[in-house]
């Protein structure tokens, strides 16, 4: 292989290396209350491990968790609230609270694979709770 055919090869792996792990970014558009319910995303269907759970289209919404869930990454924002209440929420990458959001953690546990962000405004409460 000629140099500059590495070299192009070697460019291709590192674009794909920087392509987000995330298969379908879902986003919160309500109008019901559960997280657990197809119709309050879109594109429908409830957030998986290899998606990003958005709260960036609806503002001053109240999500309760359902069930336990898994999501590739969480995305809180706009005012809104998402309260755990006794079921787990994990995030295979990371978790943002920002823009006058809240994550309400009571009596469960909330973990991040790589990280918590918590800025303008984002607020984080844990009521005998463990954040991870």
């Amino acid at each position: 292989m000629r140099p500059h055919g590495i070299a192009l090869a070697l460019l291709v792996l590192l674009a794909v290396g920087v392509v987000p792990v995330h298969a379908v970014e879902r986003h919160w558009v309500g109008p019901g209350l559960f997280w657990h319910k197809d119709g309050n995303w879109d594109p429908a269907g409830v957030p998986t491990a290899s998606d990003r759970a958005s709260f960036d289209v609806t503002a001053n919404s109240t999500v309760l968790l359902s069930q336990n869930a898994t999501v590739g990454e969480l995305l809180l924002l706009n005012s809104n609230s998402l309260i755990t209440q006794g079921l787990g929420l994990s995030a295979v990458t990371a978790i943002f609270v920002e823009a006058s959001s809240r994550l309400v953690i009571g009596n469960s546990t909330v973990t991040s694979g790589d990280f918590i962000h918590i800025r303008n405004n984002g607020e984080v409460q844990i009521s005998n709770g463990v954040m991870e």
